[in-house]
């Protein structure tokens, strides 16, 4: 969708904006995905402490929320390669667990 776009075009400035909508539990949970995926995809290390905090992110009661959060995480560089290749071929408990066994996020 669009918030991936924006992620794509390297649109920093969309942010803070991108950020507000990700944490917004009202919004629809695809919507609040794909948005975390272009948080990850514009590679801004400020969205780290959302992608991890409790309640959030990797910690969402979510499922979709919490693999966009693990791929988000893997995008901005916050976890090693190697996780990164388990997140893209398995399940979300799997991605999930595979970041937060993995070293503390790099930031």
């Amino acid at each position: 969708g669009p918030a991936i776009a924006l992620g794509i075009m390297r649109a920093q400035a969309a942010v803070p904006e991108l950020q507000r909508i990700a944490a917004d539990i009202d919004q629809e949970d695809e919507v609040r995905a794909h948005v975390i995926i272009a948080l990850g995809k514009l590679g801004d290390k400020s969205s780290i402490p959302f992608l991890t905090k409790s309640g959030q992110g990797l910690n969402d009661k979510k499922s979709q929320i919490q693999r966009s959060s693990a791929i988000a995480l893997c995008a901005v560089g916050s976890v090693s390669r190697s996780i990164s290749t388990c997140i893209q071929d398995s399940t979300t408990a799997s991605a999930v667990s595979a970041v937060r066994g993995s070293d503390s996020p790099r930031s």
